[in-house]
């Protein structure tokens, strides 16, 4: 008796025991994601998690009672609820995270009671369902209302995968909480209201398609806003704000000699594809050239590419499209290139080609639901999809069963140069596939706006380096400008395109002296001679919306410049986060160039493995905001209890504010100046002016009126830069300087490596300094409220007053 007492005794110590080691089963496996992840181990974050699970067991104590197959809720967690809500609302108004953490674990307990409920039976299948559905909706709840405040501003699989995560964590609460019953005693309240089950199922049902629609419609509205302040000056005709400059040389550049050096740089693309065989052919009337398109092509017919399931990628609908485009051009110059079976091949790959982009693909309903329309199959990014339709269609390459199809779906998308004059997508790289697919529109129709024309080359060129490179932002690989400004030339006659395109050639690094054909540039015989462009700065605005939607005009970009020199400085400022492909830029510095870039933004040419395809590469909202050169402020609200539990390795919010607001902008023959400003970031305002000096200097001052907050410099430390180093004869210098009203301290170049972080404190000016490499010997001095700096003979004065 007494052996079976103490055994007995024994086994309820081990149960005990046990069911005490499994409460920490859901920080454990939140501590598991965090190594999958690949993340640092923290105390700190650790037990953050620990307090908000042990404040969920607290909180699961007081649960439903179920007497006589009734359901009884207590009213205290009914007060419970709103205490909660009211917790998380005050948590972001006053910056007190710990009451975030609160109100979820209040929101979390209350829905696993009402799960409780919903998930009575006996059978275990059916409760494993319940709770799984049951754990999705509480996790969704709070990860969708979280991007709701910020605006969708996060990746949408990085939103299902911490949908997922958070699920699988209150799962193991759900299993925890069943071994914590067996170590305490479950509070009952006699002040409960009675549940009928039948109508709480009804109305959480009602609830979640009610509430997914009112997401899916604040998703659909979160690309952009649907009003923007127009800067004073600025039209729907004249978009650009350019201050006018003194030509320093009127040489000639001959429009022959660039035609010359883009038919050589093509021959020399290592890469060499049907569109290059296609482009040599026609410009030399190269029967070689053709014979190796003829040869090609028919690789690429009978591997029936572009014919098999897009997936994550319709990109490739813009490749076909220029299939067709150069096939009708090589049957025009060479019409016997091709026996009337191979034609016939041919053909009949066009038509499947033609299928394939009127087929819905299941990514096709991630963008229909984005651009709210019923999905058809035409990719409308960079209006790829309206590009192939349309040359398909003026090229007779059509399948005859789609015509209608294709003919009405143009119909009602008449897009390219007769709707805009720039690709929505916040990214340099994406405008030169638009204005492609809006010749080939052109083409079709025979129809444009002239003005939408000249302005979409405008922009490209009102960017550009003065180098004659293009800027790198929003996409890990860099573009070139020679090809779109040599096809603007073309139809245009602006000798300023000719200009940049020989600057561009010019630019290309070694190694990499070739280029990719373009369509349209094969046809060209005479090129306008280029000349320097007569504008300096440019305060930029375009056109905004998704690529089925028009938004209005708003602001884009600020570019100061001193010249167009190799030598000349140049700044380009974002105002942006809006569109399709957006990317986290408002308010910060893309560029700064003297000499060489010596800021950039910190563009990984990497992937996230485990993504799809056509959504791995860092680019877009997967480009963290501390990648960027501006501010960053910490997370708040439940932005900040989700990256304790799932560190997303950032403690910045991800959510700048949809544009940065242009308070000034003045041009002189001295200096130019921009001002900008973010206000009510989270409670804080945010303010960075720009001046440019013709001298060759650039002064940022950067101010916060609020939380302390960070900013971010990510410069270029390569061999060819040697960041303020007196022997570089090829690059200006960088000084960061902190003034507080009355003193001014410089960071050492100890402190600063190819990534530079600055604590902005309230009623602080951070000054970043660049001086270009005409400067030597660069000193500054405080005279009252001026900055002062001297190099040599050259002297500038920064006045530092707010």
């Amino acid at each position: 008796m007494f052996v079976g007492e103490n055994y007995t005794r024994k086994n309820l110590i081990l149960h005990k025991f046990f069911s005490f080691v499994c409460l920490f089963l859901p920080v454990l496996y939140l501590e598991c994601v965090q190594y999958i992840a690949g993340n640092e181990f923290s105390y700190r974050d650790t037990i953050s998690r620990l307090i908000l699970t042990v404040l969920m067991y607290a909180l699961l104590i007081i649960k439903p009672r179920k007497v006589d197959q009734k359901w009884f809720f207590p009213w205290l967690g009914i007060l419970l609820l709103g205490f909660g809500v009211v917790a998380i609302y005050i948590s972001y108004q006053f910056h007190w995270m710990w009451l975030s953490g609160l109100g979820l674990a209040i929101l979390w307990a209350i829905g696993i009671g009402i799960l409780d409920i919903l998930a009575d039976t006996k059978k275990m299948i059916w409760k494993i369902i319940s709770w799984s559905l049951g754990t999705l909706i509480l996790s969704g709840i709070l990860v969708v209302f979280n991007q709701i405040i910020k605006n969708f501003s996060e990746e949408e699989f990085f939103i299902a995968l911490q949908v997922i995560i958070l699920s699988v964590y209150l799962f193991f609460i759900l299993i925890a909480r069943n071994h914590l019953y067996k170590l305490t005693q479950i509070i009952e309240f006699k002040n409960s209201f009675t549940v009928s089950r039948l109508h709480l199922f009804i109305i959480v049902i009602l609830l979640t398609l009610a509430g997914g629609g009112f997401v899916i419609k604040r998703y659909q509205g979160s690309f952009y806003p649907k009003s923007v302040p127009i800067y004073p000056g600025i039209t729907t005709d004249q978009p650009f704000l350019c201050e006018e400059i003194d030509l320093e040389s009127n040489e000639l550049i001959s429009g022959s000699e660039v035609l010359i050096r883009y038919k050589e740089l093509l021959e020399s693309n290592p890469n060499k594809g049907v569109p290059e065989f296609a482009s040599l052919a026609i410009i030399e009337n190269d029967q070689s050239w053709a014979a190796q398109f003829h040869e090609s092509l028919l690789v690429e017919v009978r591997e029936k590419k572009y014919t098999g399931p897009a997936n994550s990628i319709k990109y490739d609908q813009y490749s076909a499209a220029i299939r067709a485009y150069y096939y009708g051009r090589m049957l025009s110059q060479f019409p016997g290139l091709f026996s009337s079976s191979e034609n016939e091949e041919i053909v009949d790959w066009f038509h499947a080609i033609n299928r394939r982009a009127l087929t819905v693909e299941w990514v096709d309903l991630l963008y229909s639901t984005a651009f709210t329309m019923w999905p058809i199959g035409p990719y409308e990014n960079q209006e790829i999809g309206i590009g192939l339709l349309a040359i398909l269609e003026k090229e007779k390459l059509a399948d005859p069963n789609l015509s209608i199809k294709n003919r009405q779906y143009l119909e009602e998308n008449r897009r390219g140069w007769e709707m805009r004059f720039r690709n929505t997508d916040d990214a340099l790289i994406y405008q030169q596939d638009w204005i492609t697919n809006a010749y080939f529109q052109n083409l079709y129709w025979g129809s444009v706006n002239p003005k939408f024309v000249d302005q979409s080359f405008e922009w490209l060129l009102n960017q550009a380096l003065p180098n004659g490179q293009a800027p790198q932002y929003n996409f890990p690989f860099k573009a070139t400008l020679i090809n779109p400004m040599i096809f603007g030339a073309y139809l245009t006659d602006n000798p300023n395109y000719t200009w940049m395109a020989a600057k561009a050639i010019q630019a290309l690094p070694k190694g990499e002296e070739f280029i990719k054909a373009y369509p349209g540039i094969e046809l060209i015989t005479e090129l306008v001679d280029g000349e320097q462009p007569a504008f300096g700065s440019c305060l930029l605005y375009g056109n905004s919306g998704l690529p089925n939607q028009h938004g209005p005009l708003a602001p884009d970009k600020i570019v100061l410049r001193s010249g167009w020199n190799d030598e000349d400085i140049f700044i380009l400022l974002n105002l942006r986060f809006t569109g399709w492909h957006r990317y986290k830029g408002t308010g910060t510095v893309t560029t700064i160039y003297a000499g060489e870039v010596l800021v950039s933004d910190n563009l990984k040419n990497s992937t996230y493995s485990w993504l799809p395809a056509g959504r791995s590469l860092i680019r877009d909202k997967r480009i963290p905001i501390e990648n960027l050169n501006g501010f960053l402020i910490k997370r708040n609200g439940l932005d900040w209890v989700i990256n304790k539990l799932i560190d997303q390795k950032s403690l910045w919010t991800q959510d700048p504010p949809y544009y940065a607001s242009v308070e000034d902008f003045k041009t002189s023959t001295e200096k130019d100046y921009a001002k900008i400003t973010m206000n009510n970031w989270y409670g804080t305002s945010l303010s960075r002016e720009v001046y440019a000096f013709n001298q060759g200097v650039i002064s940022i001052l950067d101010r916060t009126d609020g939380n302390t907050t960070e900013i971010t410099w990510h410069q270029n430390t390569s061999a060819n830069c040697p960041m303020n180093k007196d022997k570089s004869n090829t690059c200006g210098k960088i000084f960061y300087l902190v003034y507080n009203g009355k003193t001014i301290k410089q960071f050492s170049e100890t402190e600063q490596n190819d990534i530079v972080k600055i604590n902005l404190q309230k009623e602080e000016t951070l000054i970043t300094l660049v001086t270009s490499v005409e400067w030597e010997n660069v000193k500054y001095e405080l005279i009252e409220s001026n900055l002062v700096i001297k190099g040599g003979h050259k002297l500038i004065v920064i006045p530092l007053l707010n």
